[in-house]
């Protein structure tokens, strides 16, 4: 089941007020709680808690935390959590942004005057095609078939800059029931995203008077192609591109775009229902599984009832006639109680928490202040577990147990936090601890890339991009500045078809590949210069499979070759401990940190092309790719005396 998502964005403007004089766990939530006689409601030690301006919970589009995503002035946790001050939109929208992952909009329910601190949800979408232009350079963007452009180099404001695209389920974006401007009466039917940045980051524009032309798969055949608009988080509306599309083909749309965004929307009058769903699994919202933009994507049970709270809600304004007792408004609340409360009762963690605390933030809106209370009694306990988790934690968890004390802070478990943060100054304030994350992004290549093997096999199925991902943590002992790296690897290679489609019989090749290994490493660090050691595997790597098919024809009917089909097992540990035909990776965790844009030692990041260096070897099926690189600094200790 997929967390309870936020979509009651219109829920303070459809009611007009928020009735939350009968919550009085409110009253404690503001006044800040604690028995301690500081302010702050910490223990005495250097680390002291204060009630942050936002909680922002961060997830993928498979339900997963996502650490080192940007929300306000922090990024988030390995829980995916952000606690701090944030600047939303003249409309209230605020931005989320993480390495490899399109940007998301999410909105809080509740005035600040209300409540300790602000509760945000965002769910983003992780991009399924990039490249990385230098000057002078062309690139190609493909989405599973279903978004497909060619981008100059000199189409961009600034370079070098990576360019990504991603599908978006419409079922989990902030704006979902946004309007559109002009105002038209029209329903969202698919989403995308493309957006570039520099390698420090920064959005990057294309210059004046450019627009891309995009290819979109709808597969609508309809006479009259969908609007075309763009979601402006300052003015909130989604801003139609006037006759940006013309039909190609019964399934195929030409737009133009003059600008790069985060969320692009296709709407018709054709009438679309986010609160149910072909079928509720979660499957259905993953990248990649739909044959065109926008089909069956789905959602959990949890999305489409708080998809229907938020859509009846805005029937009810429509119609002039806002009732807080209204019987489908109230089933769908109950509804969301629900499925809130079972999947927290299988998630003890910080989804479950917050799952909660968005029933709870929409029933006190409606005035159902006993299952508001019930909801958050419920995190509470959550809360509480998770602290007793991390009263064992060792320094590289410094981040998270300090939020996790801040949130039973604010739920009023002032002993348990209390003692959470004794730990943190007992044990884990004295480490100095780096975080990051490493994308290494394979564009799976569109014809076989081995010449000699398989010179007239092309893809015929599979993904277009290959992911290989790393979370990294660097930890150093300020006393003897030695330094210990820890770095979790997991492969995203699925299944890849390649096949000689100029044969009566099949002659095919595939591709994919799993699991990750554990890398370490060791060096040393004194606050502004790393030497780090190559990476060694601890444990098994992941595994590539091969399969090879071959038939012949036998009396006019195609028969299976006698040894086929083949299937070749081999390891793959990471290519930032080897290269495809080299023990030697082309770059290591050093110079990453070396040749990396720097940020006053407070972050780093940068971006790199890479290569198949022995493609004949047909081992994998790229020619080229690129790795991104983030790391940011947790807890700053050295240098002593700085």
């Amino acid at each position: 089941m997929n967390v309870i998502t936020e979509y009651f964005m219109n829920i303070s403007k459809t009611i007009g007020i928020l009735l939350l004089t009968s919550l009085g766990i409110f009253s404690i939530l503001a006044s800040g709680g604690g028995s301690s006689s500081d302010e702050s409601g910490g223990s005495s030690g250097t680390v002291n808690l204060t009630i942050p301006q936002a909680i922002v919970m961060v997830v993928d589009s498979a339900e997963k935390p996502l650490p080192f995503a940007q929300a306000g002035e922090d990024f988030t946790d390995s829980n995916g959590v952000a606690q701090g001050d944030v600047t939303t939109s003249a409309s209230g929208w605020l931005r989320v942004s993480a390495e490899g992952y399109a940007d998301a909009f999410t909105h809080t329910v509740f005035d600040p005057d209300f409540v300790a601190s602000e509760q945000y949800l965002a769910i983003l979408t992780r991009f399924q095609s990039m490249v990385v232009l230098h000057n002078g350079e062309q690139g190609t963007l493909d989405v599973n078939g279903n978004i497909h452009l060619d981008i100059d180099a000199n189409e961009l404001m600034q370079l070098p800059a990576q360019v990504a695209a991603a599908e978006i389920n419409p079922y989990i974006i902030g704006p979902l029931y946004a309007g559109l401007s002009p105002a038209q009466d029209l329903n969202l039917q698919a989403a995308f995203a493309i957006q570039a940045n520099d390698l420090s980051g920064q959005a990057v524009a294309l210059q004046n008077g450019i627009t891309l032309g995009v290819s979109l798969n709808d597969g609508k055949g309809m006479d009259v192609p969908p609007v075309l608009a763009w979601f402006d988080e300052n003015s909130g509306k989604w801003l139609v591109i006037p006759n940006a599309c013309s039909r190609m083909s019964s399934d195929m749309l030409n737009c133009q775009v003059d600008r790069f965004a985060a969320l692009f929307g296709l709407f018709t009058n054709e009438p679309v229902d986010y609160t149910t769903a072909p079928a509720a699994r979660l499957e259905l919202a993953m990248p990649g599984s739909a044959q065109r933009l926008g089909e069956e994507q789905g959602a959990s049970a949890g999305v489409l009832a708080a998809n229907h709270v938020s859509e009846r809600l805005q029937d009810m304004q429509d119609e002039g006639n806002v009732d807080l007792g209204d019987a489908e408004l109230n089933d769908a609340l109950d509804d969301m109680w629900n499925a809130a409360n079972d999947y927290a009762n299988s998630n003890r963690n910080e989804k479950g928490k917050t799952a909660l605390m968005q029933v709870a933030e929409a029933a006190s809106a409606l005035g159902n202040s006993d299952m508001a209370n019930n909801a958050i009694d419920e995190a509470a306990d959550i809360s509480r577990e998770m602290a007793q988790d991390l009263l064992n934690a060792n320094c590289e968890r410094y981040k998270e147990a300090m939020h996790v004390a801040q949130q039973n802070f604010m739920l009023g478990n002032n002993d348990i936090a209390e003692q959470l943060v004794d730990h943190v100054n007992k044990d884990l304030a004295d480490c100095d601890v780096w975080v990051g994350s490493i994308d290494y992004w394979l564009h799976v290549s569109g014809s076989h890339p081995s010449s000699i093997i398989a010179p007239d096999m092309s893809r015929v199925s599979g993904a277009s991009s290959w992911f290989e991902r790393h979370k990294v943590t660097i930890t150093t002992n300020p006393k003897t500045l030695s330094s210990h790296g820890e770095d979790e690897v997991s492969l995203e290679f699925p299944m890849v078809k390649y096949e000689n489609t100029d044969q009566d019989c099949e002659q095919s090749i595939s591709f994919s590949g799993s699991g990750g290994p554990l890398l370490t490493f060791s060096g040393t660090y004194d606050g502004h210069t790393f030497a780090m050691g190559d990476v060694s595997a601890a444990g098994a790597g992941g595994i590539m499979t091969q399969t090879q098919v071959m038939e012949s024809k036998i009396d006019q009917e195609c028969e299976v070759v006698t040894g086929f089909p083949l299937t070749l097992n081999y390891p793959h540990f990471s290519f930032l401990a080897h290269s495809v035909a080299s023990p030697s990776p082309q770059i290591t965790i050093q110079e990453m940190l070396e040749t990396g844009i720097n940020h006053n030692d407070e972050q780093i990041r940068g971006s790199e092309p890479m290569i198949n260096d022995n493609p004949d070897l047909g081992t994998y099926p790229f020619l080229k790719g690129d790795v991104t690189w983030k790391f940011f600094r947790v807890n700053k200790i050295l240098p002593l005396g700085e």
